[in-house]
């Protein structure tokens, strides 16, 4: 994370987005039990988009929509300083990020019901710090979840080692189930298509 203590704010962004990603798929995985985890091959599986697994987690319950929604805004974030700087074949040597940017972060960062916290007025003259303030605790948060996930399948009874062959084929169709979800989910505020969205029952009227 050395990275994000330097002023090098394109590198904050691409090497932050990066991380948060990698932590926000370990919330995933450490959601799974043991015998759930992904094989070698699941996982290249999964090495779907950002913003699909930020939907997942939501969909899993791992993240709420205040948490969501702050990542998504990082992540479009990121995808629209990419996209402005030019790709690998670009001749483009451009990075607009001033201050504005990192103001406009702060801003949705601070006001997120996630992210409370008596945070300090955004200055200007600091820039990029209020940005780096952001890529660490957003990946400190997720890591933290990691944490917490990981503390409440460890205090779960233990499972048999005994299990049967059938136990085992339920817990491969689980990770399958799962995994299958990444390519379907799409923006964790909309339903996405070939899942079921819980429908709320309506109570007859007493009247």
């Amino acid at each position: 994370m050395r990275f994000a203590l330097t002023d090098d704010a394109y590198g904050v962004i691409i090497r932050g987005h990066i991380t948060i990603e990698n932590a926000l798929e370990s919330c995933i995985v450490s959601y799974l039990p043991d015998q759930a985890k992904p094989s070698d091959r699941s996982v290249k599986r999964f090495r779907s988009g950002f913003a699909q697994k930020v939907a997942l987690a939501f969909r899993l319950g791992i993240l709420d929509e205040a948490e969501c929604d702050i990542l998504s805004s990082f992540n479009e974030l990121r995808n629209r300083i990419a996209h402005r700087f030019g790709g690998i074949n670009s001749d483009s040597t451009e990075f607009e990020f001033d201050w504005k940017d990192e103001k406009l972060l702060w801003e949705k960062f601070t006001t997120n019901p996630a992210m409370h916290a008596r945070w300090a007025e955004y200055d200007e003259n600091q820039f990029p710090f209020f940005l780096r303030i952001v890529v660490l605790h957003l990946y400190l948060h997720l890591q933290r979840r990691v944490d917490a996930l990981l503390k409440v399948r460890l205090s779960a009874p233990a499972v048999a080692t005994s299990a049967t062959e059938l136990d085992k084929a339920a817990q491969t169709v689980l990770t399958l189930i799962v995994f299958e979800l990444v390519s379907k989910v799409g923006d964790f505020r909309k339903p996405s298509e070939g899942l079921v969205t819980p429908v709320p029952s309506t109570a007859p009227s007493t009247t």
